[in-house]
């Protein structure tokens, strides 16, 4: 995942996950398999970066 589509994922779970948890006040929040594998796939890709010896990529 590039820093573009990092942040492309996180503006698209960010905005998921607000418009769940303003939606009602349920203690739990139910997201699809493509929402989960973009989670995922986010929290790899910062995991990486913030990782030692990690270099930041030039776009």
């Amino acid at each position: 995942m590039d820093e573009a589509m990092m942040r492309e994922a996180a503006q698209a779970l960010a905005a998921r996950l607000n418009r769940l948890l303003n939606a009602s006040m349920a203690s739990e929040i139910v997201l699809s398999r493509e929402e989960a594998l973009l989670a995922l796939g986010f929290t790899e890709s910062v995991v990486e970066l913030l990782a030692p010896g990690a270099t930041r990529r030039q776009a």
